[in-house]
């Protein structure tokens, strides 16, 4: 079996990830949906399971409260401002793209009353200019102008809610309000109310997805609307009998035969555009000199462990013009996105573009990194001229904005549970093995 999976890439972003306790992040190709790399840590030896593991080490990666056996690039975690892009979407889909609204700072719904990042205020501003300084009020307001089925309608066209697919056991789906998951299981017998559709827009509240889905969503704002299955698998592939199976891409919808116009995408783009590469953008941590990326940050709150934490991402696409990846970082007890994720995505992307440029990238041994639960401020990044010496002008959402509402209930997003029991070695079997030394990472 041949996998998408580039080693060396692989390990550019195992790498990466080892700034912080716990993240995911995935490399996509847009145009394909192959996984190029999708790592998750702290992580595992999976050498340890085979024939059977030693019953020392399973104790070991089940005493970790960091949950290394999860995998979190298939996780669900909360999004935050990563859903005002699929906001964006049902927006051209529904007649709404051109739609400018002002932002006073806050936004009220009877009598809750919630706040943009930016409490003074954006002021009056178009689609580009609300994804590139990321603008709660904006987007929330143009949500309720949508309506909340066609927000839910649109959502589930791209996949949220739903699992990608992927070849891999234990996925999450993920989950939206308004879906028949929200109304059975996580609130039976509530209403979608204007306030909920508001904070949906920004990916707040009753609202999980995984790195996976928000990689091939952002690939279909890269490659023009096609919206691919994610791959991991390129062939099968037998000793004798040659190739037994070719695994193409998987188109699962095209976003121009939905009601989005090229033009429309193009603007979401460049909101993206502006985001990492212009004064005022929320993601320029995220940005390579020379290199046109895009991109767009969230910062969640949620609670982790019973405590009050956030959810740091940046999803991100380049070049601007025939894209060629998608990187997507997640990070929990992550400060913002734009302070801890964006830093991680411009490492890869860097990593990916010097892999262009003719490099070889480093292929070496992991070993296994057991996490944390520190809460990170901000990722340093190793000195590239004057791209650093730029001073970040607005840092964008701090996960706060909602923390007075009353009805935005804090949800804890459960890890999938692991898909089987592994065989434990018994009595004679067990000496002489090989398992990691004790791991127990408490809070």
């Amino acid at each position: 079996m041949e996998l998408t999976i580039d080693s060396h890439v692989q390990c550019l972003v195992e790498n990466t990830l080892r700034r912080v306790g716990r993240a995911a992040a995935v490399v996509m190709d847009p145009n394909t949906g192959e996984i190029l790399a999708m790592a998750s840590v702290p992580d595992f030896t999976p050498s340890y399971f085979v024939p059977s593991i030693d019953p020392d080490a399973w104790k070991n990666y089940n005493t970790n409260q960091a949950n290394p056996l999860a995998n979190k690039a298939i996780n669900n975690f909360t999004p935050g401002s990563t859903f005002k892009l699929p906001t964006a979407i049902a927006a051209a889909i529904h007649g709404h793209a051109y739609d400018t609204e002002y932002c006073p700072g806050y936004i009220t719904y009877g009598d809750i009353k919630i706040h943009c990042w930016k409490r003074l205020g954006h002021g009056q501003l178009n689609l580009e200019e609300s994804i590139q300084r990321s603008c709660n009020c904006y987007f929330m307001r143009v949500a309720n102008e949508i309506g909340s089925t066609k927000m839910l309608d649109t959502f589930q066209l791209l996949g949220l809610g739903s699992k990608t697919g992927l070849e891999l056991p234990s996925e999450s789906a993920g989950f939206i309000p308004g879906s028949r998951y929200w109304r059975q299981e996580l609130r039976p017998g509530a209403k979608v109310t204007p306030s909920i559709t508001g904070m949906m827009s920004i990916g707040q509240s009753d609202s999980a997805a995984s790195p996976l889905q928000l990689a091939a969503l952002v690939s279909a704002i890269a490659n023009n609307g096609r919206y691919y299955k994610p791959r991991i698998i390129k062939r099968v592939v037998h000793p004798h009998q040659g190739t037994l199976l070719h695994n193409r891409p998987v188109l699962k919808t095209n976003l121009l035969k939905q009601g989005v116009k090229e033009k429309d995408l193009e603007r979401i783009r460049q909101g993206m555009w502006l985001a990492a590469n212009e004064l005022g953008g929320t993601a320029r941590s995220a940005s390579v000199k020379d290199r046109d990326v895009c991109a767009k940050t969230g910062t969640a709150q949620t609670v982790d462990k019973g405590i009050k934490s956030h959810d740091a991402w940046t999803v991100a696409f380049a070049p601007h013009e025939q894209p060629k990846y998608v990187v997507v970082v997640a990070v929990k007890r992550g400060s913002s996105g734009g302070a801890v994720a964006g830093p991680l995505v411009h490492l890869i992307m860097r990593g990916l573009f010097a892999k262009d440029e003719g490099l070889e990238l480093p292929l070496t041994e992991m070993k296994e990194y057991a996490g944390d639960f520190i809460v990170r401020e901000k990722i340093e990044l190793p000195d590239e001229g004057d791209l650093l010496a730029i001073a970040y002008d607005e840092s964008g959402e701090t996960g706060n904005e909602i923390s007075d509402v009353p009805i935005a209930r804090a949800y804890t997003v459960p890890e999938s549970p692991r898909f089987v029991e592994p065989s434990i070695r018994q009595g004679a079997d067990a000496e002489g093995s090989i398992a990691p030394k004790a791991i127990v990472i408490e809070e």
